[in-house]
C-alpha cells in the first residue's frame, strides 16, 4: 500500500479485547497501540473489560459489533482497518463491504493459530471455518 510522502498511514484498530480485563490478548492491544500511535495516524474502538480483570459481558459484546460498524462506516479515508481477533473477523467484512479502498488485516494469535493442529473433529472443523 503507497501512502503519499510525509503522511502517516491511517489505522482504525478494532478490539474486544482491552483493560481492565486481564490476558494476553488484552496486553497485545495495549502494546501493539502504543507502539502504533507513534508510527500511524491511529483511531482505537474498543471493548473495555469489567473491573476484577473479567472480559465484557455476551451483551456487551453485541453493542460493541454495532459501535464498530457505526466507526467503520463513519471513517474517512482509512489506509487499514485492523481488526484484533479472528472471533471479530464479520468487522473485516463489514471494512471490506462498507470501505472496500481500505485494507483489512486480522491478528490471529493464541488458540486461533494453535487449535487447527489438535486431534479430534472440532479442530478440522476450526480449520474448515479458518478457510
Amino acid at each position: 500500500m503507497m501512502v503519499e510522502a510525509g503522511k502517516k498511514l491511517k489505522v482504525v484498530y478494532l478490539t474486544r479485547k482491552w483493560p481492565p480485563a486481564v490476558g494476553g490478548m488484552e496486553t497485545y492491544s495495549v502494546e501493539l497501540t502504543s507502539e502504533l500511535s507513534g508510527r500511524v495516524e491511529l483511531q482505537t474502538v474498543y471493548l473495555p473489560g469489567r473491573e476484577g480483570g473479567a472480559t465484557p459481558a455476551k451483551s456487551a459484546l453485541i453493542g460493541f459489533f454495532f459501535k464498530a460498524v457505526a466507526a467503520i462506516s463513519k471513517s474517512k479515508k482509512v489506509d487499514v482497518f485492523h481488526v484484533g481477533d479472528m472471533a471479530m473477523w464479520p468487522l473485516a467484512l463489514v471494512s471490506n463491504i462498507l470501505k472496500p479502498r481500505s485494507r483489512s488485516v486480522i491478528s490471529a494469535h493464541g488458540t486461533d493459530v494453535a487449535f487447527g493442529i489438535r486431534p479430534g473433529l472440532a479442530p478440522k472443523v476450526y480449520n474448515f471455518y479458518l478457510k
